[in-house]
């Protein structure tokens, strides 16, 4: 009950700004992971944007966009931390284990929301993280390690198929007069 009545302002989920190559699942439990991480990360930008739309003054897109930022970025730090000390640089191929799978999933989501929420705030933002320097500085690996990342164009109108209504039949033959009750005088 207190789910539906906390997101019951969401009508749909606005999909993510960039996208960045992830690695690919091999089995039904890694499908999961994936499925439960890349939805989380997509919940928690649609609610930072929510959030931010109902501010109009710089100073508070700016204070709550820094606050985002830096937990989003101190939980890729500790997501990178784990992967160096598990051993799991290289990316993760079939015969990988699940927490290589899921951690370098993680980083990479986590990745994409950073750059998420900056596009969101980027009018309010008076130096923006580049690629480079989030991989470089803040979660220092080597320059070889830099995923590339996409920005993803935002589909408009559908122009190319016209829609048509078409009128819904459920069997009846009859006259709309037949289906009125008789009334009871």
């Amino acid at each position: 009950m207190a789910y539906k009545a906390k997101y019951k302002g969401y009508k749909h989920f606005e999909n993510h700004c960039y996208a960045i190559d992830f690695p690919a699942y091999s089995d039904e439990v890694s499908k999961f992971y994936n499925a439960v991480i890349s939805l989380e990360t997509l919940r928690v930008y649609n609610a930072f944007n929510t959030k931010m739309q109902k501010y109009s003054k710089k100073v508070d897109i700016v204070y709550h966009t820094t606050i985002a930022l830096k937990n989003i970025k101190a939980l890729t730090v500790n997501t990178v931390k784990e992967i160096k000390e598990r051993g799991f640089e290289e990316a993760p191929t079939e015969q990988s284990s699940l927490p290589h799978f899921v951690l370098q999933l993680l980083r990479q989501h986590l990745t994409i929301l950073f750059f998420d929420i900056q596009e969101l705030s980027k009018a309010s933002i008076d130096s923006p993280t580049s690629i480079e320097d989030f991989y470089l500085l803040d979660l220092n690996l080597p320059k070889a390690q830099i995923n590339e990342i996409v920005k993803v164009e935002i589909e408009t109108e559908k122009a190319e198929k016209p829609t048509t209504k078409e009128k819904l039949s459920f069997g009846f033959k009859g006259t709309e007069a037949k289906l009125k009750s008789p009334s009871l005088h």
